[in-house]
């Protein structure tokens, strides 16, 4: 439906409302493919921005792999302009659906951030701890900061730490908090 056109422009602008008071942070937002598709959607996003006195880079903006799947050619057009508006893009749920590592080179993304499902079994077994540790690598290589979402339990940080991840999120870390 048309409806996540209207929920993803009152996201927008709640982000933009919370940046006002939380000066000096940075806020990721999770954009849809459906977003991505409009034709204005880069224009709009930016002119929301810069009515509420912020900057670009004061936002990541978080996509899925299925955002890049679709069309591919008008994904990277229009992440481009993004990224050259200075918006942080970032490349979410990393290894989920049809992740191509491929897509690393081929967009402009600043972030990598690797699923829950690859942290969960960490320390468990070798095969876990070797996909995460190959993810940080492959990140570093490419420039890319790395998060790893989903840290749950002490021994999974230490994992991460041991493995040079220098950026992680979950429930360890903080609960979701209210704006």
């Amino acid at each position: 439906t048309g409806l996540i056109h209207d929920v993803g422009r009152v996201v927008i602008d709640r982000a933009c409302r919370d940046m006002q008071a939380w000066p000096g942070l940075k806020m990721a937002v999770n954009i849809s493919p459906v977003q991505l598709r409009e034709p204005n959607f880069a224009d709009e996003l930016l002119a929301t921005v810069e009515r509420y006195g912020l900057s670009p880079d004061q936002f990541e903006l978080e996509l899925t792999e299925g955002i890049l799947v679709n069309n591919p050619t008008i994904a990277k057009r229009k992440l481009a302009h993004l990224k050259e508006a200075g918006f942080s893009l970032s490349l979410d749920d990393f290894g989920t659906g049809f992740s191509s590592i491929g897509y690393l080179r081929q967009f402009p993304f600043d972030v990598l951030k690797v699923d829950r499902s690859f942290v969960r079994d960490l320390g468990l077994n070798t095969t876990a701890n070797a996909l995460i540790q190959s993810l940080v690598s492959l990140g570093d290589a490419l420039n890319l900061s790395v998060i790893a979402e989903g840290i749950e339990n002490e021994d999974q940080l230490k994992l991460l730490r041991l493995v040079q991840c220098e950026f992680v999120q979950g429930f360890l870390i903080s609960r979701p908090v209210p704006a």
